[in-house]
């Protein structure tokens, strides 16, 4: 049995701007507050979790920093191995643009009746499917890295999290929108005899220690 444990990025500076479509967006900064999560994170990975036999990220500034100041706090300086396809769902050209814009309602309309195939009108657009497809290869390429037994952290983004969770149990479109991954919260993946399943996902009890 391996285990993958996926880490949510901690505050970035999109999250605290919900006018924008933060998307992949991989140049967005840590929030003071982000600092402060992502150490807590670390702080209660140190005590709860078994050292990592390998730590993955996505190239996004805001998911290598979490993990650089997380794995400080844990006493590591593991190398960091960058894995593109963990990264957030992109909206292609959309992505940084502003909600209003972007979702006008009768596309919101449009893209409710897609259900999990639902993208925005761009060559590079990705629907939940994609991303779901994208992440459990990625899963798999990542669970092939390290031995039964043990652990990869891995450094990640929200929607994508929930993407595999989807993926693996069918969620619809509006649990996989509605289920919580709050910023550094846990989600626990196990690769059993070339199975992938969910333990957990969105824990976040670390933060109210």
């Amino acid at each position: 049995m391996k285990n993958l444990l996926f880490i949510r990025h901690a505050e970035s500076e999109l999250n605290i701007q919900p006018h924008i479509v933060g998307g992949r967006s991989n140049y967005a900064e840590l929030t003071p507050k982000g600092v402060a999560q992502a150490r807590k994170v670390g702080q209660f990975l140190r005590h709860n979790e078994a050292s990592p036999a390998l730590v993955v990220s996505s190239p996004a500034v805001r998911t290598l920093h979490t993990a650089q100041y997380s794995l400080a706090e844990m006493g590591l300086e593991p190398e960091i191995y960058i894995h593109d396809g963990i990264q957030e769902m992109t909206h292609g050209v959309y992505d940084g643009g502003l909600r209003d814009e972007v979702y006008p309602p009768e596309l919101l309309a449009e893209m409710n009746k897609a259900g999990k195939h639902a993208k925005l009108p761009d060559i590079n657009a990705e629907s939940m499917i994609d991303v779901g497809e994208r992440m459990f290869s990625a899963a798999g390429e990542i669970a092939d890295m390290i031995d039964d037994g043990e652990t990869a952290l891995i450094y990640g983004h929200g929607l994508a999290i929930r993407c595999l969770a989807s993926h693996i149990e069918d969620w619809s479109r509006e649990r996989t929108f509605e289920t919580k991954t709050s910023n550094t919260s846990r989600s626990k993946f196990v690769m059993n005899n070339g199975e992938l399943s969910v333990d957990y996902v969105g824990r976040a009890d670390h933060l109210a220690a």
